[in-house]
């Protein structure tokens, strides 16, 4: 565990997060049916619906109002039509996302908690990658950015597994 992070998020936490961003993953992968499709993509996150991205997936099973131990889950609104999930405790606000312009205006404001890592509140975020050709989930890691949005910490919460190659 990021040693910053202790006490504001818990294993149990990060565990649950983890699998519902890989169930959606897996969903997504397997989603052929129109009514399928229909229970896959939530409209809060509708913005992020370019041809059924994986990213509306994703973001789609963290909807509003649900809890995450002591996590309040929203969507955050943004820029022209942007959305993602913000996990919020009374010890640190958390964005689930998959891609990132770490300059991006609204982040400043979320990176500058972080200019005293022993304030009450802190910022981070978890963000998964995707191996395009099969839409798979193959990482997911939480980050601790610095006041300027450079990564201080990382930790890998989720490896996807290699293949072992037999042998004749």
């Amino acid at each position: 565990m990021i040693k910053q992070l202790v006490g504001r998020i818990t294993e149990d936490e990060m565990s649950e997060i983890k699998e519902i961003i890989l169930e959606q993953g897996r969903k997504f992968s397997q989603v052929v049916e129109i009514t399928e499709r229909q229970k896959l993509f939530s409209d809060e996150y509708k913005s992020h619906h370019r041809a059924s991205s994986l990213s509306w997936a994703v973001y789609s099973g963290f909807l509003e109002g649900i809890k995450i131990g002591n996590f309040n889950v929203a969507p955050y609104r943004y820029g022209k039509n942007h959305v993602r999930p913000k996990l919020e405790n009374e010890k640190i606000i958390l964005f689930i996302m998959n891609s990132m312009d770490p300059d991006a205006k609204y982040l400043k404001n979320f990176y500058r908690m972080n200019e005293d890592l022993e304030n009450e509140k802190v910022y981070a975020y978890i963000k998964f990658f995707a191996e395009r050709k099969h839409w798979t989930i193959t990482n997911i890691g939480i980050y601790l950015p610095d006041k300027n949005g450079r990564t201080i910490s990382k930790e890998n919460m989720y490896q996807k597994p290699k293949l072992k190659v037999l042998g004749a």
